[in-house]
């Protein structure tokens, strides 16, 4: 499939050695004429450079964005005066290559954690972008925001005669609250600040906040769009989420997919809550559980682990009033234990990918929360990530 960039927007990605190993690691995105902007960060008190930046970048000029400029291989977190400092230049650095102002560029920063940026490299690695932008360039962009990732991760879709294309990297370190997972939404339609903002909110409420990996939020979270309202079409509120959803979902469900030593990944839907919050914070709740990642990796349809868990997540419910249902087969009704063949259900479970429905009540939230399981490799890795 072709990846082709909303009208006006052009991209480039380039390997400026901050990764050692030749693989891409700077991008540059921009818009030929100024763009409305919106953004969600992480939640983290503990901050990178990046993420402040760029957050006073988007409160002083939203309407007049310009695009984003990213490196991987170094989270430019807890770095200090000279972190914030080089988060700074390196917006400068995009715009005096681009023509625009610095204040009109998002910085984005994904790697170790207390590693200072290498500036001249970084430097360099922004005026090669700047001189082979492409409307083309839109997957080189998404593999120099990589870290852990084993492939890019994009997606494009159209809606009311406006184009919308977004990327994303993340593989460890997942468990978003933004409002490490990084994700750039660009699209041609023409809509205002305010209307952008709440769209992107929610959107990511329905997806992003419905990932799990391993219960760590990062300390660079951020998901951001730019509109540069090129192709004229205007949409309602509600049909631009509808847009921002349809492009968030499959980029979150590639990120879980795509994870650190994950074997395999659950689908899990929790219904019958007061509000939708309320069934995604069971599931992320038990998305989290160790005990319920475990085995998952194990193939072990211990379902009381999921109860259990369901029950920790603050949400009120009757635990007597639970149906839950794993890869199709019931295991709990109305409370009680219902006999079902362990063994057909554990191959099931060895799937890449399988489903289960926890029924709490008779409300009408609903969500469905994607986790994976917690694996040996998921332990080496992590356990060796910064030597």
């Amino acid at each position: 499939m072709t990846l082709t960039l909303p009208i006006g927007f052009r991209a480039a990605g380039v390997g400026a050695g901050l990764k050692g190993n030749g693989a891409l690691d700077v991008g540059l995105l921009v818009s030929n004429t100024p763009c409305v902007a919106a953004g969600v960060f992480t939640r983290n008190l503990v901050r990178a450079a990046p993420v402040v930046v760029s957050q006073a970048h988007l409160f002083e000029n939203a309407e007049a964005f310009s695009g984003v400029v990213l490196n991987s291989g170094c989270a430019n977190a807890v770095t200090g005066n000279a972190g914030h400092r080089d988060a700074l230049a390196m917006c400068e650095l995009a715009a005096r290559a681009t023509g625009a102002r610095p204040d009109s560029f998002f910085v984005l920063s994904t790697g170790l954690i207390g590693k200072p940026l290498p500036m001249d490299r970084v430097s360099e690695g922004i005026h090669a972008c700047a001189k082979s932008l492409a409307a083309e360039g839109g997957l080189a962009f998404a593999r120099a925001m990589m870290t852990t990732d084993t492939r890019e991760k994009w997606t494009q879709c159209d809606a009311h005669g406006a184009r919308f294309v977004g990327f994303a990297k993340g593989a460890g370190m997942i468990h978003p609250d933004m409002a490490t997972l990084l994700s750039v939404l660009v699209t041609d339609a023409v809509v205002t600040p305010c209307v952008l903002q709440e769209a992107l909110k929610g959107a990511v409420d329905e997806t992003f906040h419905a990932l799990t990996i391993d219960g760590d939020t990062s300390t660079n979270d951020a998901v951001v769009v730019l509109a540069n309202g090129r192709s004229g079409k205007a949409m309602s509120p509600s049909a631009l989420q509808e847009a921002l959803v349809a492009l968030c979902r499959p980029l979150a469900k590639s990120i879980v997919s795509d994870g650190e030593g994950v074997h395999h990944v659950v689908a899990l839907t929790v219904e019958g809550t007061a509000t939708p919050d309320d069934a995604r914070r069971i599931g992320r709740t038990v998305g989290t559980s160790l005990l319920v990642k475990t085995a998952v990796f194990g193939r072990d349809p211990n379902w009381g682990r999921i109860l259990a868990a369901a029950g920790r997540s603050g949400i009120d419910f009757a635990h007597d009033a639970c149906s839950l249902t794993l890869c199709g087969t019931l295991v709990l009704e109305q409370g009680s234990p219902v006999p079902f063949d362990k063994s057909a259900v554990s191959r099931a479970m060895g799937a890449k990918e399988w489903t289960g429905t926890l029924r709490v009540g008779s409300g009408p939230g609903r969500a469905t929360v994607w986790f994976s399981d917690l694996s040996n490799d998921y332990v080496r890795l992590n356990s060796e990530y910064s030597t």
